[in-house]
């Protein structure tokens, strides 16, 4: 039982545990940067027939971030395509997501992916964007893991 009682109280108290406050913590810091890229991507999307192949879609769509210091990676998913992907894996890695309304961006999604060998932890803000499509972009996450 006592055992027990330890790992509720450690869950409980546990920083990278990620709820609605956690998350809306995690989104400040980056609010301001992600509404940016999101009206880059939302422009460079509604544009997309004006581009001959994927390959141009995709240097358009990362060019103004592709050396950012701020974004770890980012992914761009048009509606039932493959996803377009800067600097990161194939999908984000992130196992759980919290739903929030944020006071500047509305509806966000967030999440946390751990530090692995290859990557330190990680920010993730996602949203659906109206052309179907959906917006992920990663941040250090200097307060985790």
């Amino acid at each position: 039982m006592a055992v027990l009682l330890v790992a509720v109280v450690w869950a409980c108290n546990d920083p990278q545990r990620l709820d609605a406050d956690r998350a809306a913590a995690l989104v400040a810091p980056h609010a301001e940067h992600f509404a940016r890229v999101e009206r880059w991507v939302r422009r460079t999307l509604s544009a997309d027939a004006a581009f001959g192949d994927r390959a141009a879609l995709e240097e358009t769509l990362f060019a103004p971030f592709r050396r950012d210091p701020e974004v770890v990676a980012a992914w761009v998913v048009p509606a039932d395509e493959e996803p377009l992907v800067l600097h990161g894996p194939a999908e984000p890695p992130v196992e759980r997501w919290v739903a929030l309304r944020d006071p500047r961006l509305g509806a966000v999604r967030v999440g946390r992916a751990e530090a692995t060998k290859s990557h330190g932890a990680w920010v993730v803000l996602a949203r659906r964007l109206p052309q179907g499509a959906r917006l992920f972009v990663a941040y250090r996450d200097d307060d985790g893991g």
